[in-house]
């Protein structure tokens, strides 16, 4: 798993079930790490290597902490300046047994596992090497509703029966669920592609997407499949600027609409963060 700065290109799946299952596991931690202040010319990169080993690459603490816990930064609270400006890299070592690897099925669910078991050990590591505690708390923020918009849904309703894509297929070569975050036919723009997602998966990848607190409050049960493209507002103000902004779009191909909402939001705390302890 590779990872940059920004991280909504990322597939949204049922990761979280894998995430609850790891969590149940005994202490998972590093054997090994070793950890140092980034050169101005390095470039960012994250990636968990297979055998137990993750290199981080010129990442602040707070950027490591997000995808860590997997929240987003503006849900994060009572960060250190420090931790937004230092950049740090480090490569940790785990023996990741074949024990470990069979306690999942084959195939992309075996990788989630895996990559949730790396990061709960990065959660050992940053409480033993930066000192971070932290707990988690309901915020009233403001943001933004999903529902429906006047003139009701344009959605396809997802048929397991029916073909997948081949990105979104299960370990058992039957359809599988999620979204895609890719480049769209606008010049600067994001398409979001969804298979068998429902109204609370893209709340969640909109909120990624914007940077702004997301809620679904559709009324939608169902799971569907559709695509979403749309730019930013920046490019379609630009002198350059063709396509919808994700207001407009959400509205004209999905028939949904973003509402003005003071949402609740559960958000990180950190109670504690120092710097980096020497390896």
């Amino acid at each position: 798993m590779r990872i940059g700065r920004q991280t909504c290109g990322i597939l949204l799946a049922t990761s979280a079930v894998w995430w609850a299952q790891a969590q149940t596991q005994p202490s998972l931690t590093f054997e090994v790490a070793s950890i140092r202040p980034s050169t101005p010319e390095e470039r960012p990169n994250f990636a968990i290597d297979p055998g137990g080993t993750t290199r981080i690459t010129a990442w602040t603490p707070k950027q490591i902490i997000q995808n860590v816990y997997d929240i987003p930064g503006f849900f994060v609270f009572g960060a250190p300046n420090w931790s937004s400006l230092d950049t740090y890299d480090i490569v940790a070592k785990a023996q990741d047994s074949a024990g470990e690897s069979a306690a999942a099925p084959p195939g992309s669910d075996r990788n989630r596992a895996y990559q949730s078991r790396m990061m709960l050990r990065f959660r050992a590591l940053l409480a033993e090497r930066f000192q971070l505690q932290t707990h988690m708390e309901t915020r009233e923020v403001s943001g933004y509703a999903l529902v429906v918009s006047k003139g009701g849904p344009k959605l396809h309703e997802s048929n397991p029966a029916e073909p997948g894509l081949d990105v979104f297929k299960a370990p058992d070569g039957g359809k599988g669920q999620g979204i895609r975050a890719g480049r769209s036919q606008f010049r600067g723009g994001t398409k979001f592609t969804g298979q068998r997602a429902n109204m609370s998966l893209m709340a969640n990848m909109i909120t990624r997407g914007l940077g702004i607190p997301v809620i679904d409050k559709s009324g939608l049960t169902n799971e569907y499949d559709f695509v979403l493209e749309w730019v930013p507002q920046e490019v379609a103000d630009g002198p350059d600027g063709a396509g919808p902004t994700i207001f407009t779009a959400l509205q004209e191909q999905l028939g949904l609409k973003l509402e003005s909402a003071k949402v609740p939001a559960e958000v990180l705390v950190i109670d504690r963060l120092e710097k980096p302890s020497e390896n």
